[in-house]
């Protein structure tokens, strides 16, 4: 009987002393929360060498009208290799997700208006490089903005499973923005949904190139010098703002020389 007891209460110590274990960790601030550990951000493509132009031969660009400025730019100058684009004015992940019709705004490839992911497949290119949220959060804000980034990433990879994602930050604006109904778009909201990018990257295995921050000025706009319609809708690149986002690309890649 007495053994019976004292085997009892050894049970009855083990097991407290695995809960309070459990709880020290809990409680420990050196131990990451699973909260932390699924919205953990991911870092930014690092500086890397300069490559050559052959790099884009295999890169396909998608993006809304300040990618167009971005074709425009590599058309004139002749850079950006092989490089293809797959752009519309007024595109985003929310109106890319959209069924295709007269009114909509697809983009064409080989001359046939068609939605993105059945495109993708039919460039060859197996880096695609996306910049969409400017139209986006505007017209459903943030989260939402994000989580149809997402929908139309998947939609891609489905289409084209060997494709590498490459995640391009909005950029910013030179104004204060401004507002459509209860959805704002200024610097602050980029900068909150560039954040998200950032985590979806994370969590998906994407790479994420912050070309924001080749264009911003002191104070977080978009630098004037770069903007070619300051006086207007204060968000579209000269071919200097193209040119410091094209500098940019070339030296943050995926190849081996990395600088610290």
């Amino acid at each position: 009987m007495k053994k019976r007891i004292l085997v009892s209460a050894l049970v009855l110590c083990l097991l407290l002393s695995l809960c309070a274990c459990k709880k020290k960790d809990a409680d420990d601030p050196t131990q990451p929360s699973q909260e932390e550990l699924t919205t953990t951000t991911s870092p930014a493509l690092p500086l890397s060498d300069r490559v050559d132009e052959t790099y884009f031969d295999d890169v396909l660009f998608i993006g809304d009208s300040i990618s167009e400025g971005l074709f425009n730019y590599a058309a004139a100058k002749e850079t950006l290799g092989d490089a293809r684009f797959l752009t519309s004015v007024s595109l985003s992940a929310t109106n890319a997700l959209w069924d295709v019709s007269s009114r909509s705004v697809h983009p064409r490839w080989e001359g046939e208006k068609m939605k993105v992911e059945n495109a993708v497949p039919l460039t060859g290119k197996t880096k695609v490089y996306l910049m969409l949220g400017m139209n986006d959060i505007i017209s459903v804000g943030v989260d939402r903005s994000a989580q149809n980034f997402e929908k139309l990433c998947a939609n891609i990879l489905q289409n084209a499973p060997g494709t590498e994602l490459f995640v391009q930050s909005v950029t910013p604006i030179v104004g204060d923005g401004r507002t459509s109904g209860e959805h704002t778009l200024n610097n602050e909201t980029i900068a909150e949904y560039n954040e998200l990018l950032k985590q979806l990257c994370a969590q998906n295995g994407w790479h994420y190139l912050d070309v924001a921050e080749a264009l911003r000025d002191g104070t977080g706009r978009l630098n004037t010098a770069f903007c070619s319609d300051s006086n207007g809708m204060g968000m579209h690149l000269n071919f200097a703002g193209c040119e410091a986002w094209v500098d940019y690309l070339y030296t943050h890649t995926l190849s081996e020389g990395v600088l610290s």
